[in-house]
């Protein structure tokens, strides 16, 4: 009798988790589909609706990690990692890509900021779930090697705009480009500065 009530939670477990997933994946899919309603013109509109998709992005986001805190495996640990950070990545490319559409104006810029602060979010939570030291220390290399053509993509792109020609949207660009490149480079210093930890607590123990 034990045993079938064991297996009765276990699987109540289950199905709230995946009503779980599901209800914060629509949360995540409605808040990338409010961007693309954004008005061209920015007014209360514009901010109502840039402000609930953060919001959804929120409630999806965090809601689904407490889920999936809970799995134990450590390759499914390592997929949701590894689906993080390319679909941070994916959400750079977007950023970029809405500056070059808008032509450097505040509504492209103001996209790009709102996918850069996601896509962080997502990297910072796939540095902070490695669990071995030879994971962190790959997080952290790839990290701060796509840092510096970042950085110096940034720095090019504004250097040019303003030597040649003032392009607004190139500037943005770069700044854009910039900024990445320093998060970058600090979440790739924050996890050598975790490994660190991590090996002096091992050599060191209280």
């Amino acid at each position: 009798m034990t045993a079938i009530t064991e297996k009765i939670r276990a699987w109540m477990k289950r199905s709230e988790d995946r009503a779980e997933l599901t209800i914060d994946s629509l949360c995540l899919v409605a808040s990338y589909g409010l961007i693309f309603m954004l008005p061209q013109k920015m007014n209360i509109l514009f901010w109502t609706i840039f402000g609930v998709s953060a919001f959804l992005f929120c409630v999806g986001f965090f809601r689904m990690g407490a889920v999936t805190d809970k799995c134990k495996s450590k390759k499914a640990k390592r997929c949701l990692d590894i689906l993080l950070t390319v679909f941070g990545i994916v959400l750079n490319c977007s950023g970029v890509l809405a500056i070059w559409k808008a032509h450097g104006i505040e509504r492209g810029i103001c996209i790009a900021v709102l996918l850069l602060i996601e896509a962080i979010v997502m990297y910072s939570s796939a540095a902070s779930r490695a669990v071995t030291l030879r994971f962190q220390w790959l997080i952290s290399l790839i990290f701060r090697a796509a840092a510096v053509p970042m950085a110096l993509g940034g720095i090019t792109a504004i250097a040019d705009s303003i030597i040649n020609s003032v392009s607004v949207t190139n500037i943005a660009i770069g700044v854009f480009l910039l900024i990445e490149g320093i998060v970058f480079w600090a979440i790739g210093a924050a996890t050598i500065r975790s490994i660190h930890h991590s090996l002096r607590s091992e050599l060191y123990p209280i």
